[in-house]
């Protein structure tokens, strides 16, 4: 049989050797013109003549560094004979630089630039070279960089030189300054901000850039170099803070797009998020009214609209939701992330920081709105990732007492609303139908302790549990949505479970945490009317619709056959067990907790036996479920 053999096949032993030679003979010739090149540019340019002489040259020597940067670096002298050049075009301290010597400096910095390339070659037709040789060549290239790096620094006077030259007025010679510089710091990190620090006028002049200039590539330039120095050395964060450097970038968000993620939007956004993590910083923003602005970006990156921009004629009045199904998912919520970012750190706790710093940056956060944020949590249009970072936000924020405040307030941060309070929402999200188990998880998680943490916000909770009035179009209150489900999960005799058993269970959790350690709410839950009655008989109680619920729920699990539990799943929150054990948690701790509730299960004929028969379920709602069934039944019988 014939072998098809590959059209591409691996160089063989004599092209590698071909292409070594020509190699070697391209390097030697580069090597012969770099050392011709140097000599030119060393001599004396006293004349008009000799000065284009050199510009020519340092011409040329930047073409060879493109093509060929281990040769040039290779020639004797060549590196420093540059560096001279630089030291002698670069104007003195307080001094404008001259015209003539704009190009050729300008060059100069271009060359060392090249020199400090990685080891990509810039070739057109480059061949490929086999891994092995490809990362000697790349390991070789960063050893040449950090060597020119070093001797750059050495001969401007520790960078002071390159420095300088960020406060001449010709933007070209900034922009190369800017370019090389973060190509030495790349390298060498704390000598560049040793020498910034040594020089804090270069970071007004960097500042006076990034607030003043008019040239986009000169500004994101700068943008860059403020990237990178103040990622990690907090001095240097301290200093462009006190020069305007958040209110700054807060002015140049307003100019991005914020919903396509661009590379200027992020770096800005990264800016931030290095300069929040600074102790000082922070109080800075709090004290000048970042945290309004941080939280005002928030919502145009959430929403895609700013405040007062105009809808379209076919959108709602009261829709601030901009679709934007052109961009990605991953870029339409990457700036929206790095902003949450930025608030978390602000929130969050820190080994540097005081408890009286955390609750103050909380308490600005929820005065500025973060947490009215969180309503967005209603529209379906947002995506599940932005979704669990507003649920983040809500969590490093509700232990400031702020946080209760604001979230049985009637009024938003705009005025009064008929959505109703901002729990009334979360409620909402965490036991309507079309939210995602992972988006009911974690905000149950956070809603449930937030509500134990704040005893004010349980008895608000426990006073909407009541049959209340509704006007048309005002939002249902929390309570009443957990009475509602409740009413479900105990429906008249002969009909089937109406409620849906994971909503339910959250709706159990959020019930549980209400009670949680707080006996006044325990005692008033007990005789707590939550309907209105038809007729002339007593409203039913909050305790008898719990023992309704309990009574209804054991019935329909003691009648699942073993196969109707295992179609369920063995532990899915869509079996009706699920909602069967919520009740008796809840259960368990009030008759634990308060003695009323305990004579009243203790005295019903119709609870006892039910209880006593949930202990020996064996198998009818799945192992899973039946298992603890079993064992919280006894200890509520033990209670």
């Amino acid at each position: 049989s014939s072998k098809h053999v590959s059209m591409t096949q691996p160089p063989s032993f004599l092209d590698a050797i071909g292409q070594s030679i020509l190699d070697s003979a391209s390097s030697i010739d580069a090597h012969i013109d770099a050392g011709s090149l140097v000599e030119r540019i060393s001599g004396d340019c006293q004349t008009a003549s000799s000065r284009r002489a050199r510009h020519f040259a340092l011409s040329e020597l930047k073409s060879l560094a493109r093509r060929a940067p281990g040769a040039v670096v290779a020639t004797q002298g060549a590196v420093v004979a540059i560096l001279r050049v630089v030291d002698k075009l670069t104007p003195a301290e307080n001094e404008q630089l001259d015209d003539d010597n704009v190009e050729p400096l300008q060059e100069c910095m271009e060359i060392l630039g090249c020199l400090m390339a990685d080891g990509t070659s810039s070739g057109p037709k480059s061949p490929k070279k086999p891994a092995k040789i490809k990362a000697k060549v790349d390991d070789a290239a960063s050893i040449r960089g950090h060597d020119v790096a070093e001797m750059t620094l050495k001969h401007t006077q520790n960078g002071k030189q390159l420095l300088r030259l960020l406060c001449v007025r010709d933007t070209s010679t900034q922009y190369d300054a800017m370019v090389l510089l973060q190509k030495i710091y790349r390298r060498l990190p704390e000598l560049v901000e040793t020498a910034i620090l040594a020089n804090p006028r270069s970071l007004d002049h960097l500042m006076k850039v990034m607030q003043d200039s008019q040239i986009d590539y000169v500004r994101n330039e700068c943008l860059s170099l403020l990237l990178l120095v103040t990622a990690s050395n907090k001095d240097i964060q301290i200093i462009v803070t006190v020069q305007d450097f958040i209110e700054t970038i807060f002015a140049l968000l307003d100019d991005e797009d914020l919903t396509v993620g661009g590379k200027v939007a992020r770096d800005l956004l990264q800016c931030l998020i290095n300069v929040v993590g600074n102790p000082t910083c922070q109080r800075h923003l709090r004290e000048t009214g970042g945290a309004s602005s941080l939280v005002r970006v928030i919502l145009v990156a959430m929403t895609g609209r700013r405040a007062g921009e105009a809808k379209e004629e076919d959108e709602d009045e009261d829709d601030d939701f901009n679709d934007r199904v052109d961009v990605p998912e991953e870029q339409r919520w990457a700036c929206f992330s790095m902003l949450v970012d930025a608030a978390l750190a602000l929130a969050m706790e820190h080994s540097e920081k005081d408890a009286r710093e955390i609750t103050a940056n909380r308490e600005a956060l929820v005065r500025a709105g973060a947490l009215d944020l969180c309503r967005h949590l209603t529209d379906a249009r947002l995506a599940p990732a932005p979704s669990l970072k507003l649920v983040r936000l809500f969590e490093v924020l509700e232990p400031c007492n702020q946080a209760a405040e604001r979230l049985q307030s009637f009024k938003t941060m705009t005025g009064a609303s008929r959505s109703g309070p901002l729990l009334f929402a979360l409620v909402a999200v965490l036991v309507g139908e079309g939210t995602g188990l992972s988006l009911r998880s974690s905000l149950g998680r956070v809603l449930a302790r937030c509500v134990v943490r704040h005893p004010l916000l349980q008895s608000f909770l426990c006073s909407s549990l009541g049959a209340q009035l509704q006007e048309e179009g005002e939002a249902m209150p929390a309570g009443r949505r957990l009475v509602e489900l409740l009413e479900a999960a105990a429906p008249a005799a002969g009909c089937s479970l109406a409620a849906a058993p994971e909503s339910s269970w959250f709706a159990l959790q959020l019930l549980l945490a209400m009670l949680f350690g707080n006996a006044n709410v325990q005692s008033v839950c007990v005789a707590m009317p939550i309907s209105i009655p038809g007729d002339a008989g007593p409203a039913e109680t909050f305790q008898e619709l719990l023992f309704r619920a309990f009574s209804a729920c054991a019935q329909i699990c003691l009648a699942l056959t073993e196969e109707e539990a295992e179609a369920f799943g063995s532990q899915s929150l869509a079996s009706p067990a699920s909602t069967l054990l919520g009740i008796v948690k809840l259960l368990l701790y009030w008759l634990a907790s308060c003695q009323n509730v305990l004579v009243s299960f203790a005295t019903s004929p119709v609870t006892i036996p039910l209880a006593m028969d949930l202990t020996c379920l064996e198998g009818r709602c799945g192992s899973f479920f039946s298992l603890q069934l079993e064992g919280l039944s006894c200890l509520l019988l033990g209670a």
